[in-house]
């Protein structure tokens, strides 16, 4: 994976309770839903999983035995670590149980990347210089893929974005977003909260459309003391909600193209 023994995380918490997927398949989670066939967390797992390296996955999780159950012989190639209650939180876990670099993590659901995909923002990550990464697709690049479809994305000044699920660590230093991360999720709740947790200028420049991308990663670096940058991937599906039936329906078609294997 771009030249390197990446250490790979899995992040597989329990499902959004909105979860139109795992309410009509009747599961516990969505990354146990099927996709094309195979479970979606197999799917991720499999795309993470590099014999040549013969390199463990962290696993990231509060449902060991859903885990094992989607995962079955593949458990072997995996080492469970105990979720911390959220996304980033579990995932610095994790990547301090791990100390070695970089990381490539992942959130369970994101079974809509592909290897490819995956070395293209390895790659974009090295050749970034940043300390950690995050992978967006644009909501242009979405509505022009699927016109017909609603999607939920994330307004920065003239940048509408949506996260991929996908995140590079790429030093020690990396890390520290994560941290900042866990913060900022503690607020998420209250607006006064986030305010707090980014600055009340930021938030201010956030609410009257001031805040770009690129800015907004600017501000969180100097605010986590490290660099982190954003990377635009290619491929709009990666932005697919797969908790919902209707962008699940169209990834089951997608996940039979040549360009998804």
């Amino acid at each position: 994976m771009a030249g390197l023994s990446w250490q790979p995380v899995i992040v597989a918490l329990g499902s959004d309770p909105k979860s139109e997927v795992a309410a009509a398949q009747g599961l516990k989670h969505g990354w146990m839903a099927t996709l094309g066939g195979i479970p979606v967390l197999a799917r991720v797992h499999a795309m993470l999983h590099d014999p040549a390296h013969d390199r463990t996955i962290l696993l990231a999780t509060d449902d060991e035995a859903s885990v094992a159950r989607v995962l079955a012989r593949d458990m072997r190639f995996v080492r469970i670590v105990p979720a911390a209650g959220t996304t980033a939180a579990s995932a610095l876990a994790a990547g301090q149980i791990s100390g070695r670099y970089p990381i490539i993590i992942v959130k369970a659901e994101a079974a809509l990347l592909s290897p490819r995909l995956i070395r293209a923002f390895q790659l974009a990550s090295l050749k970034s210089g940043a300390d950690a990464t995050a992978a967006f697709v644009t909501a242009d690049g979405m509505r022009k893929a699927f016109p017909d479809m609603r999607h939920n994305t994330t307004r920065l000044g003239e940048d509408n974005i949506k996260f991929c699920g996908m995140i590079a660590i790429m030093s020690p230093n990396g890390l520290k977003l994560l941290d900042t991360w866990t913060n900022i999720e503690r607020e998420k709740r209250s607006k006064a909260g986030i305010a707090r947790a980014i600055g009340f200028g930021t938030y201010l420049r956030y609410l009257f459309g001031k805040l770009s991308l690129d800015q907004a990663f600017g501000e969180l670096s100097k605010l986590a003391g490290m660099t982190a940058r954003p990377i635009l991937l290619a491929r709009p599906e990666a932005g697919l909600d797969l908790s919902r039936k209707a962008d699940f329906a169209v990834a089951e078609n997608l996940v039979r193209l040549p360009h998804q294997r």
